[in-house]
């Protein structure tokens, strides 16, 4: 196995991993509850400025 590190990700490996790991969850989790879930940062002023978002299973 061998680690490859990437500054230029393209769209098709994005939706490679996303499959892949979609097709994982679905495989290994019963009795999905999904829930969204988000960091965010704000700036003085409220702002949100950066943020990541997704969503968890909880079988």
């Amino acid at each position: 196995m061998k680690y490859i590190e990437s500054e230029k990700v393209t769209e098709e490996e994005k939706e490679h991993i996303f499959q892949e790991l979609l097709k994982y969850n679905l495989d290994n989790i019963e009795d999905k509850v999904v829930k969204d879930i988000g960091l965010f940062v704000e700036d003085e002023e409220g702002n949100r400025v950066a943020g990541l978002i997704g969503d968890t299973e909880i079988g």
